[in-house]
């Protein structure tokens, strides 16, 4: 009997030790769906308000300290679920400072106006290959959270806390995987004097952006890159939207993305700032539009040629195959024993 409680106990031992930093009991780690060994995400969520798009404003300098978490909803209104996790969301925002973007269904949808065509694209893109994982095949589906760009929460039934307050909080408590210090940020929009829906929007991000790396999780088997990618992307929101035909009830719709603009190739030498004309789409009501200027990072690690690490594909098997052999050999020690 001692001996087939002490092999339980190494073989748990052993799924403890082989369980990757990368995982989250509560929350998928987003990624791109490619074989290749990839950690990305999201940083910044600096914002601004600029009324029907006829008020020029500014951030000024922002440090990385005071930017907000970045919440990604998936929603739509006919969701009743949708209300939940949205409310948990809004009272974690009273004590962790959140700028929430919220994607409304467009593609196959009748009942909900705020789709976009970008939006639904950037969400199947970006988060499809994890929403597929999470729900056994669906490349979207209301609800669905992402905080950070990295950690993505499906339906409201809890995976690991008393409640999906508790799970929420665990995802916006890791924060960022790359590391911000130092960095800051600005953004500002400066209205055409003779169009409200046109103007021109500049930011700016450093200083030495391009020299900040994620931790190296898998040790000398995989390098470090030359530098992680970043690309700016500026969220057109609507600040709140009425819809009173909406069947989950909720009547007035929040933080709703009414455009999507990706900015590549704008990029200095320095990767430190850029700006663009952008025109805005017609606001739904009031005069409430609000842009959100995000950066997106994806590092991706190369593997070492070092026969000690294994193949490509291999290496992380071989790990646990390593574990689970190192078990077996210290079980038959006791076995053997009289």
């Amino acid at each position: 009997m001692k001996r087939a409680l002490i092999l339980v106990f190494l073989i748990f031992f052993s799924s403890t030790v082989c369980a990757s930093s990368l995982e989250s009991p509560v929350a998928e780690r987003v990624y791109s769906g490619t074989q290749e060994i990839e950690m990305s995400g999201m940083i910044g969520g600096i914002a601004i308000d600029i009324g029907a798009g006829n008020i020029s404003n500014s951030t000024g300098q922002i440090e990385s300290s005071s930017w907000p978490n970045i919440v990604e909803v998936y929603t739509a209104t006919w969701c009743a679920n949708c209300i939940d996790s949205e409310h948990v969301v809004d009272v974690l925002s009273q004590s962790t400072q959140v700028e929430r973007l919220h994607y409304h269904r467009e593609y196959s949808e009748s009942q909900d106006p705020f789709g976009t065509e970008v939006g639904d694209d950037r969400w199947i893109e970006r988060y499809g290959p994890t929403s597929v994982i999470s729900t056994d095949g669906l490349e979207r589906t209301p609800p669905s959270i992402v905080f950070n760009g990295e950690w993505m929460h499906t339906g409201t039934q809890t995976k690991g806390g008393v409640s999906l307050a508790d799970d929420y909080t665990q995802s916006l408590s890791m924060g960022s995987s790359l590391p911000l210090d130092g960095l800051s940020s600005s953004l500002e929009w400066v209205a055409s004097s003779s169009n409200n829906s046109e103007g021109t929007v500049s930011w700016t991000i450093g200083p030495n952006l391009e020299s900040k790396h994620v931790d190296d999780y898998w040790e000398k088997c995989a390098m470090f890159p030359g530098a992680t990618e970043y690309t700016p992307v500026l969220f057109v929101v609507e600040n709140v939207a009425r819809y009173e035909q909406g069947t989950n009830g909720l009547e007035n719709y929040s933080h709703v993305i009414r455009d999507i603009h990706r900015f590549e190739s704008s990029f200095t030498n320095d990767n430190s700032n850029g700006s663009a004309s952008v025109t805005l789409p017609t606001i739904w009501d009031g005069a409430d539009f609000r842009l959100v200027m995000a950066f997106e990072w994806s590092t991706i690690f190369a593997m070492e040629a070092d026969a000690s690490c294994g193949s490509e594909e291999g290496f992380l098997p071989s790990a646990g195959l390593f574990s689970i052999t190192l078990v077996f050999l210290i079980a038959s020690l006791f076995y053997r024993r009289k």
